[in-house]
């Protein structure tokens, strides 16, 4: 199907290797980002988009600009500024309250996608009795752990799902706390006109240029569809109030990068990135092949990729890394926190393809 589109092909790595092309848009507007190839022979070509900012300011404009105003859904990749939100309004509220989150072990757990292995569980548990949470107050779906093999240990031991296994569970239990703090009522608090939603629904109308458009994510509670563009924003300031000691996005952000385990989990690509570069990159997933990542330093860099066919952990390190790829074969691949991260998912990538697997780059120009 894509074999015409492979004018020549020539070597990066013994196992990543580049091919041109001119391959027909997707409907859905996304481009090909990379070719898995055998042997040199044309498996597949997985479609997406990546968008590599820097202090505000595309940096892969060339390839990504075209999609730069479309909207998405972010789902967990959010959960970091409905966490700044809640957190924000028990401040207001309660320093008290405030602290006993802030300044716990737990903290990273609450805008987690966690896995549902033994320290997710053990901090959750810890976080709902510290924080006086009873788990029939949840309005969580029951749900067994991601992780796969505990979720089939489970099974097998006859154990039935739970709330506390889902992976947003740490989530419900900060929306459980700051209704109580906030003195509104827990009841049918993932309702979308809840009052605990209000501040949250004001703030992503301002991501907005129309009508706000709010979905249920798979938990239960609000997500919405946001624009590309004042997203990319949006990461560039929450990584300038990052750098403020005091401020709430310094509290978060020093918790994620002492816990970066918690936020997902062992064999978790966004807590691998963010372990892996010291928290160079903080790196957090979202559902349906999305994932984020941004930097503190001082010119902050925002990625955001997301892949067309779904999730796929490892097609989302092999999309970032040709994406870099791209550049550097322009060199435009200067910016100090670009050049760590391109090296450490060029170590990832070549070891997670397969013995006679390589990587193809597509639309190379």
């Amino acid at each position: 199907m894509y074999l015409a589109a492979f004018l020549f092909l020539y070597s990066y790595t013994p196992r990543v290797i580049f091919h041109l092309g001119v391959f027909r848009m997707l409907a859905t507007n996304f481009r090909p980002l990379f070719s898995l190839l055998r042997n040199d022979y044309p498996e597949n070509t997985v479609h997406g988009e990546v968008f590599i900012a820097s202090s505000g300011v595309l940096l892969n404009g060339k390839e990504a600009e075209k999609n730069l105003g479309q909207s998405f859904c972010p789902r967990s990749v959010l959960k970091i500024w409905q966490t700044k939100y809640l957190l924000e309004k028990i401040r207001s509220k309660s320093e008290e309250a405030y602290e006993r989150v802030a300044s716990s072990s737990y903290l990273p757990l609450l805008f987690a996608s966690h896995s549902g292995q033994k320290q997710h569980l053990e901090q959750w548990h810890y976080a709902a009795k510290e924080l006086a949470i009873d788990s029939s107050e949840l309005e969580c779906p029951d749900s067994y752990p991601r992780d796969r093999l505990i979720a089939f240990d489970l099974k097998k031991q006859g154990v039935e799902s739970s709330a506390e296994y889902h992976q947003c569970s740490g989530k419900h239990l900060l929306f459980v706390y700051a209704c109580k703090v906030l003195g509104v009522d827990v009841k049918e608090y993932v309702d979308l006109d809840h009052p605990i939603h209000t501040g949250m629904h004001s703030l992503m109308q301002s991501w907005i240029d129309g009508p706000l458009k709010v979905l249920k994510d798979g938990c239960g509670l609000p997500n919405y569809v946001v624009s590309t563009q004042r997203f990319l924003d949006a990461s560039f300031r929450l990584s300038l109030k990052g750098r403020e000691p005091g401020s709430v996005e310094h509290t978060l952000f020093e918790a994620w990068k002492n816990s970066p385990r918690l936020v997902g989990g062992v064999r978790r690509l966004d807590s691998d990135i963010t372990e892996e570069t010291g928290g160079l990159f903080f790196a957090k997933e979202g559902a349906d092949g999305l994932l984020w990542l941004q930097s503190l330093s001082n010119d902050p860099v925002t990625i955001l990729i997301k892949l067309g066919f779904g999730y796929k952990e490892r097609y989302l390190a092999y999309g970032i890394f040709s994406e870099l790829l791209r550049l550097k074969k322009r060199n435009a691949l200067d910016h100090p926190d670009l050049e760590h991260l391109y090296s450490y998912l060029g170590f990832l990538v070549r070891n997670k393809l397969e013995e006679h697997q390589q990587l193809g780059l597509c639309g190379l120009t």
